[in-house]
């Protein structure tokens, strides 16, 4: 009688401890050792038991209570509108778009449709005179001009025309 009762103070103690099992290698030690009803099931074994797991058929992270994170973005799949590519949680887990591939991201772009400049806050610079020669760098912001003089118009030069009679 103190055998039987020696074992099933065993199994109960074992049972208790069983519980609190959360860890991936106790976890599949216990189920290599022990019976499934002792050690509980882990479906995805991710190392979390499924009746913890809200994602028990995807391994996934203690963090996410066994959920993924596929981009390593810090938001769970389930909530992601990116998984594949890691984006701020600001924008549902998706990068910030460029739209007009200037390199400056749309929501930190003052001119997001029309490619420009990082350095004029995404707008490109302007050309008072359309004779593309920004103005920053023209000389005649307000007169077409050519880069050869730039910006300005090209000199006119005045020829003198002597007749030939008098030279």
């Amino acid at each position: 009688m103190k055998k039987i009762s020696s074992l099933l103070f065993f199994l109960a103690l074992l049972y208790i401890n069983a519980q609190n099992i959360t860890k991936k290698e106790t976890f599949e030690k216990c189920r290599e050792t022990y019976s499934r009803k002792i050690c509980k099931t882990d479906t995805d074994k991710d190392g979390i038991i499924d009746k913890e797991d809200k994602c028990p058929d995807i391994p996934g992270l203690h963090i996410f209570q066994g959920c993924p994170d596929t981009d390593g973005d810090n938001i769970p799949d389930k909530d992601d509108k990116c998984i594949e590519v890691a984006g701020p949680i600001e924008n549902n887990g998706c990068p910030w778009p460029d739209k007009d591939g200037d390199g400056l991201r749309d929501i930190d772009d003052q001119c997001p449709d029309i490619a420009g400049n990082i350095e004029n806050n995404g707008c490109p610079w302007p050309d008072q005179d359309n004779d593309g020669i920004p103005d920053k760098d023209d000389h005649c912001p307000n007169k077409e001009g050519i880069s050869e003089y730039n910006g300005c118009p090209r000199p006119i030069q005045i020829l003198h025309v002597v007749p030939k009679k008098n030279i």
